[in-house]
């Protein structure tokens, strides 16, 4: 069993079918099943309840750094909507 904190602004009191309280790095949720917890952890912004929790929260707030904007960048251009198909965009519609 385990508990996860959610540091996303604006978290709700009910995430999933699991309660969530105040907390003071966010919101912390009831003991849950470890499988469940490690469904929660896969999202960014949240971690599991534990001595590390207040630094990996901080981590998750520092700015983004050059390389990981090249990443994203990267991964964007990879994407099957960023790419051209050849074929010209519609013109808008008039009204």
């Amino acid at each position: 069993m385990a508990k996860v904190i959610c540091s996303l602004p604006n978290a709700s009191e009910l995430i999933s079918g699991v309660k969530f309280v105040t907390h003071k790095l966010g919101m912390i949720s009831e003991e849950i099943e470890d499988d469940v917890a490690a469904m929660f952890t896969s999202i960014k912004g949240y971690v599991l309840h534990g001595k590390n929790a207040a630094k990996e929260i901080a981590a998750l707030k520092e700015p983004v750094t050059q390389s990981a904007e090249a990443d994203a960048s990267a991964t964007d251009a990879a994407t099957p909507a960023a790419q051209s198909t050849g074929e010209a965009e519609a013109a808008p519609v008039q009204q």
